[in-house]
């Protein structure tokens, strides 16, 4: 089995010749967000959205966390397997006992950069509150961390990328 995660990269171009079964799973449709203006327009972008639909079309099964997002896979090509996968908050998550600390308010931010995860109306958000009495938090890659630095905020701590324990301690 080759399983690739996205279209916004080379991996699913593996798909394409493989005789063997092929996963695609895709949290985001490229083709969806270019019709409605949700991506930079430059080459590289244009390049990943036309090559999606024969990803997609190349795959044994597609796979996406919501029923928006198979219903757009079926737009782009009516005859393709779709399952719905969520891939949701681990399970140990939902062990850890609710203990905020009134005295060091703060909001948690894990996942990656860019405008697709939304981190850009979250940075702009958190822009239009300078007095704020809490501290923005932010789990995931270093990328994360020179956004931050270009936005010229306060009170926002990048912690990398964590290990689980800490991550649940967070």
């Amino acid at each position: 089995v080759v399983h690739a995660w996205g279209t916004e990269l080379i991996y699913p171009s593996a798909l394409q010749d493989c005789t063997c079964p092929t996963i695609l799973s895709m949290q985001g449709i490229l083709t969806e967000y270019q019709r409605i203006g949700g991506l930079p327009d430059d080459w590289r972008w244009h390049r990943m959205v036309k090559s999606e639909p024969a990803y997609i079309r190349s795959a044994t099964v597609v796979t996406c966390e919501s029923q928006w997002g198979m219903d757009r896979v079926m737009e782009i090509d009516p005859q393709a397997e779709c399952r719905m996968v969520e891939y949701g908050v681990h399970l140990d998550f939902f062990k850890l006992e609710w203990m905020p600390h009134e005295d060091e308010p703060y909001m948690l931010y894990v996942g990656g950069s860019g405008t697709r995860k939304g981190l850009d109306l979250l940075l702009d958000a958190v822009k239009q509150l300078p007095d704020r009495s809490w501290e923005l938090r932010m789990a995931g890659d270093s990328r994360l961390e020179h956004e931050v630095q270009a936005a010229g905020l306060s009170k926002v701590r990048c912690l990398g990328m964590l290990a689980w324990p800490e991550l649940q301690r967070q």
